[in-house]
């Protein structure tokens, strides 16, 4: 079933965006699209581990988005680069890490559409000196592979990484300000790629669920949350559809939820929403997930991947998903009561290439992961 929003056409320019009746009044509606993703994603039944008894999850296969722009990314992309192309931009700048999912999904879909791609990069291993340093599996293999302009900055450690961000956002502003002087027409893009356009596409994918059954099937979504613009759209769209379902974002980055709040309050004002709702109404944050850090996993971690793939086939990813889900499980066990009902919608945000080099020491020590015979065993 093709979207009733967005035709079923591959990139050939910018389309025309028709939004759902809901949210036609609103301020700063797109006015166009690229198409990027393989979209609609589909909804299926999913039974991974660990899901209590009572409850029935199902699962929305945005890691299904596309190839090598698969994940919960290529959604905003597909609004943003259309605002840069309307404004004739030649380049796009943007923020991440060498194993970003935003930040590899935005390099490549700026080869697709025309754009030159620079991603300033934080380094969290202080490890890249020249080029032969930046790793060769994963997002920064993508990345490499389609040209990328990495600008590095090492981690620093006599400053807040809220801190750190924002003085790398300033630098990215800095630069596109020079690359202008030279005659480039620039494209900014913010970590995560969650703006206001940003939250516009998940407020389109809620439609698409819509048209799939959401709300006849499913009480619950859970999402993960880094830079939460995913979770904002869904849950502006629950909001101005009736507030059917609730949403719950896993917390990925923010150690409490004003970050998250902040960022809903942001959307609510530009699109003239601000005094009809509280950003604390629209979504319940889920805080005690995050482990490590977003760019660090636990050996649990990695062994959940391990247990869902043996055991349903879906990928996992130890930055998002995997934490995701296990904040998903974790609540169903623990706090079952913030639940709305107990048909829950998990939103596969993709980031399947992050596994790559990631994964060798838990590989060889699963039993499952090891299953082999040879040949001179089997038939001596």
């Amino acid at each position: 079933m093709a979207s009733p929003h967005m035709s079923a056409v591959q990139y050939g320019g910018t389309h025309p965006y028709n939004p759902p009746d809901w949210a036609k009044d609103l301020k700063l509606v797109p006015k166009n699209y690229v198409k990027l993703s393989m979209s609609p994603t589909p909804i299926h039944k999913w039974s991974p581990p660990g899901v209590p008894d009572g409850f029935e999850v199902g699962i929305k296969r945005e890691d299904l988005s596309g190839c090598t722009l698969s994940g919960n990314k290529v959604r905003k992309l597909e609004f943003l680069f259309a605002d840069a192309l309307e404004q004739g931009c030649d380049m796009v700048i943007t923020f991440g890490g060498f194993d970003s999912n935003h930040a590899r999904a935005t390099a490549m879909a700026a080869r697709e559409v025309g754009l030159e791609p620079y991603v300033f990069i934080l380094d969290f291993d202080n490890s890249v000196r020249e080029p032969k340093d930046v790793s060769c599996q994963g997002n920064a293999l993508l990345m490499r592979l389609v040209g990328t302009h990495f600008i590095v900055y090492p981690l620093r450690d006599d400053m807040s990484f809220d801190d750190q961000i924002d003085e790398i956002h300033g630098q990215m502003e800095k630069f596109a300000k020079k690359k202008r002087s030279e005659g480039h027409k620039v494209y900014t893009i913010p970590k995560g790629g969650s703006n206001t356009l940003g939250a516009w596409a998940w407020m389109d994918v809620f439609s698409e669920m819509m048209g799939q059954g959401l709300h006849d099937n499913f009480d619950d979504i859970f999402v993960a949350g880094g830079s939460v613009g995913t979770a904002c759209g869904l849950a502006i769209a629950n909001y101005l559809t009736g507030s059917k379902l609730k949403i719950h974002c896993v917390s990925l980055y923010w150690t409490d939820p004003a970050g998250l709040y902040a960022h809903l309050k942001e959307c609510l004002r530009d699109m003239g929403l601000t005094g009809r709702v509280r950003p604390e109404e629209l979504v319940n944050p889920v805080m005690d997930y995050i482990g490590l850090g977003l760019s660090q996993s636990t050996d649990a971690e990695l062994d959940a991947i391990v247990e869902v793939m043996s055991s349903t086939g879906i990928v996992m990813d130890p930055m998002f998903t995997v934490k995701s889900y296990l904040g998903m499980v974790g609540e169903m066990s623990k706090n079952p009561s913030v639940f709305k009902g107990r048909r829950v919608l998990y939103i596969h945000t993709g980031g399947v290439y992050i596994l790559f080099g990631r994964m060798d020491t838990i590989v060889q020590r699963r039993p499952e992961c090891n299953r082999m015979t040879l040949s001179s065993d089997l038939c001596p």
